[in-house]
C-alpha cells in the first residue's frame, strides 16, 4: 500500500489576521485557490494558486467578516462568493 506524501507550502508568511479560510477555484482555471477573512482587519483576500507560487489579491474590507462560502449563484458557470459579516450586531 502506498502512503500519500504531502509537502508543506507557506501561502502567506505574514497574514496579519485570520479567522476563516475557504478552498474555491476563484478564477476558473481548475486549480483550487484560497479565500480568507479576518475579524480584526476585516480584509477578505484571495490567494491565487499558481502552482509553485501563491499570489495574494485583496477582494474587500467589511465589518467583522465571519464566514464565507461559494457557489454558482449567478448561473455563469463559476464560483460566486457569499460573505457573512457584521456578526453580533
Amino acid at each position: 500500500m502506498n502512503t500519500p506524501r504531502f509537502d508543506g507550502v507557506v501561502v502567506d508568511a505574514d497574514p496579519k489576521d485570520g479567522y476563516w479560510i475557504q478552498a474555491v477555484d476563484v478564477d476558473g482555471d481548475g486549480r483550487v485557490d484560497l479565500v480568507a477573512s479576518g475579524l480584526a482587519t476585516g480584509n477578505i483576500v484571495w490567494y491565487r494558486n499558481g502552482g509553485a507560487k501563491w499570489t495574494r489579491h485583496h477582494i474587500a474590507k467589511l465589518d467583522k467578516p465571519v464566514a464565507l462560502d461559494s457557489a454558482d449563484i449567478g448561473g455563469a458557470g463559476r464560483a460566486d462568493l457569499v460573505v457573512c459579516h457584521d456578526y453580533g450586531e
